[in-house]
């Protein structure tokens, strides 16, 4: 989620308020349903108006002066944007580009996980229909956060990341947020305690907030964090033991045996 709330500061630096002056779509995956000339007479001459993020979706709301529409961006694991001023200057895995006249966004994915869609109603969109709230959004206390973990039977980690009970917590900040909260990714939500609900909901609201002004670099984050001592040293950062890791979910855990013990 801080990377796609990252992108949607950069669409709307880059592409709001603009006149469309083309539409190109290289990939068939992209936009499913409509071809780049349905494409093109839906978009060409309209102006995006507003960017907005459910969870790792960005919405992106267009004026009302054609067909009522929105287009929804997913990254995947590899997609960005990428403004470029000069029409010669296109970047590798380019797959969708909205042509303005002060340059081209372009949006890049290598591994074509993710995808971009065409959508009359969004708030009838599958994909977003399904998505629990947005943690820096619509979670507004400790009280709100634990009435929706409590209804899991997951450990606390996949609770984190199931997306349909929070919207847009991957795997490294579900991560950090166990571990600056000193809780054992293994635990039950049922199993927390009041103190700990309090810590959780602060530390999910302060690790999603710094990722988000860091813009997800995580060479620039505090060396308090676990994150930049992941693939690094692999030692807490609070206690110097050595972090452990384990599968959940298929995902890879990490954590402090001593701190969250």
């Amino acid at each position: 989620m801080p990377e796609v709330e990252t992108y949607r500061r950069y669409f709307e630096r880059f592409a709001l308020r603009k006149p469309i002056r083309s539409v190109v779509n290289t990939d068939p995956k992209n936009f499913p349903g409509t071809t780049e000339k349905q494409l093109r007479k839906l978009l060409v001459g309209r102006q995006f108006q507003a960017a907005e993020r459910k969870g790792k979706y960005l919405v992106a709301r267009l004026d009302s002066a054609g067909n009522p529409g929105t287009v929804v961006i997913h990254f995947g694991m590899t997609g960005a944007l990428y403004f470029s001023r000069s029409a010669l200057r296109s970047p590798a895995y380019s797959r969708t580009v909205f042509v303005f006249d002060d340059g081209s966004l372009h949006y890049v994915n290598m591994r074509r996980f993710g995808g971009i869609w065409w959508v009359t109603d969004w708030d009838r969109f599958e994909r977003l229909k399904l998505l629990g709230p947005d943690p820096l959004l619509e979670i507004p206390s400790k009280e709100a956060l634990k009435k929706i973990l409590r209804r899991s039977r997951q450990p606390l980690k996949q609770a984190l990341m199931n997306q349909k009970l929070i919207a847009g917590i991957g795997n490294l900040y579900a991560d950090e947020i166990l571990f600056q909260s000193l809780i054992d990714p293994r635990r039950r939500p049922g199993s927390l305690k009041l103190s700990e609900w309090e810590s959780l909901f602060q530390k999910m609201k302060q690790v999603l907030n710094e990722a988000v002004r860091l813009r997800s670099e995580i060479e620039r984050f505090p060396r308090k964090y676990l994150m930049p001592h992941r693939h690094g040293d692999r030692k807490c950062p609070r206690c110097a033991s050595n972090l452990r890791s384990l599968k959940q979910g298929q995902r890879t855990t990490y954590y402090c045996p001593v701190c969250q013990a």
